[in-house]
């Protein structure tokens, strides 16, 4: 395995890796609807866009990019964007869940956010994924009270913020 950033031309990649996860890990939590319209054709470009203005680490294996994780100033209106980062997405190849990618992207994202100083992490995750909100808990991230509705699902679900110190 091997952790390099992200570029442009690894958008068809990360879109491929961010559908398929979202296929697998939220099956059974968001309405099959939704799911059908999360496309790699839809994010390719978004995908073009972000790795192009932002920080984005990707796992390579021997069968090519694997996962990723996009981190950076953190995007809430009580937080300090001087003070606290966020990681925006980790998403890993389902066939490669649970071989450490996750924890090494996690790894890579958090190490970066605090060489540039952030004194806290931040990150989002659905109430209901279970396995996400486990993954991060056994980094150290806690929940911190904040709750939002999770938009354009179909159904209605919740994110819980969770952070942890730098």
């Amino acid at each position: 395995m091997r952790i390099r950033l992200g570029e442009v031309s690894d958008a068809q990649s990360v879109a491929r890796i961010q559908v398929n996860g979202w296929h697998e890990a939220y099956k059974g939590i968001m309405a099959p609807e939704h799911l059908a319209k999360m496309t790699v054709e839809a994010r390719t470009p978004i995908w073009q866009e972000l790795l192009a203005e932002g920080v984005t680490f990707v796992a390579d294996t021997d069968d090519g990019t694997a996962g990723f994780c996009s981190v950076g100033p953190a995007r809430d209106d009580d937080s300090d964007a001087v003070v606290v980062g966020e990681i925006y997405a980790l998403y890993v190849e389902p066939l490669q869940w649970r071989i450490g990618l996750g924890s090494a992207l996690t790894d890579a994202g958090l190490r970066w956010l605090k060489n540039k100083r952030f004194a806290t992490a931040s990150l989002w995750v659905l109430e209901e994924n279970a396995i996400g909100r486990r993954f991060y808990e056994k980094f150290g991230f806690r929940p911190d009270g904040k709750i939002q509705p999770y938009q354009s699902t179909g159904r209605e679900l919740q994110e819980l913020r969770y952070i942890i110190g730098l």
